[in-house]
């Protein structure tokens, strides 16, 4: 348990250094709840982000609607700044930090 809240900790402060453009990437290895729960023998099984959405990947979540916007407007280039200065990105990790932190008050955290 005591690993899991770490996790989700990490997770939430990646994705507000994220927001403030002091991080770039968001991608599994960039995520500590992927960390310990994507792994080889269990993708996603015990991650809370999985218990809530009942999808692998982080898929229907923000973060997967960051992603697809990311691949249909940005194809691709995440270079210094894109992801902090669009609105649309913003929206999104703005969205998937209320996410992380509504996972604070599941039974499972």
């Amino acid at each position: 348990m005591v690993k899991l809240i770490i996790a989700l900790e990490k997770s939430i402060k990646h994705w507000e250094r994220l927001r403030a453009g002091l991080e770039f990437k968001f991608g599994v290895s960039d995520c500590a709840l992927c960390s310990l729960y994507n792994t080889v023998d269990n993708r996603c099984g015990n991650c809370p982000v999985y218990a809530q959405t009942d999808e692998l990947g982080c898929v229907d979540t923000p973060h997967g609607d960051l992603w697809d916007h990311v691949d249909l407007v940005h194809v691709q280039d995440l270079g210094e700044g894109t992801v902090a200065n669009c609105t649309e990105c913003q929206k999104h990790i703005d969205a998937e930090i209320v996410f992380l932190k509504s996972l604070r008050e599941n039974d499972n955290v």
